[in-house]
């Protein structure tokens, strides 16, 4: 679901991975796939070098990391929920301690979402054969399972499509709209 539809010059949906929309900072993705991977590895037991990119992305993506992914869920209420919130961000700073308790400033975007009451929200029914038969990948969040119960993906039913640049408008069987006060 989304609060805006989006469409391509051809007038066909248009899902623009956020690497396709932000862009890429080569440096700091290869940092946070190298600290992503052990904590992952920490919290899941794994070994290091089972862990492989592709699988540290699709969980980072959940967490609002650009990557080359595309969100979707198996749910409708999840699917409704976010028709029907505006996202918006802002960048803030904290000042927090080091090891040695020298000041330290942390500067980082914070996320929200508003709820829209008017206008009309936007769900998609995406075709999964149709994804796989263009060689779209499908990573089912649902299947990680980590100790202590669970992470934001499986409250939200959470699969990723890709890696793409854009998801295929072939793969989108159904938009519907709906008015925000009915999601």
């Amino acid at each position: 679901g989304q609060v805006k539809h989006y469409f391509d010059a051809t007038n066909a949906p248009s899902f623009p991975t956020s690497f396709e929309r932000k862009g890429c900072v080569p440096p700091l993705m290869q940092k946070w796939l190298y600290f992503a991977r052990a904590i992952i590895r920490a919290v899941s037991g794994a070994k290091y070098e089972d862990i492989s990119d592709e699988f540290v992305q699709a969980i980072l993506q959940h967490y609002g990391w650009r990557s080359f992914y595309i969100d979707l869920t198996k749910s409708l209420a999840v699917a409704c929920w976010f028709a029907s919130h505006q996202y918006s961000e802002k960048r803030t700073i904290n000042m927090c301690e080091n090891h040695e308790e020298d000041p330290v400033w942390l500067v980082h975007t914070q996320a929200s979402y508003a709820e829209v009451t008017s206008g009309q929200g936007h769900l998609y029914v995406i075709d999964t054969a149709a994804l796989n038969a263009r060689g779209v990948g499908l990573h089912n969040l649902d299947e990680i399972s980590v100790e202590g119960g669970p992470l934001r993906f499986h409250a939200q039913h959470a699969c990723l499509a890709g890696i793409v640049r854009q998801l295929p408008p072939v793969a989108v069987v159904a938009h519907l709209t709906v008015q925000n006060n009915v999601l």
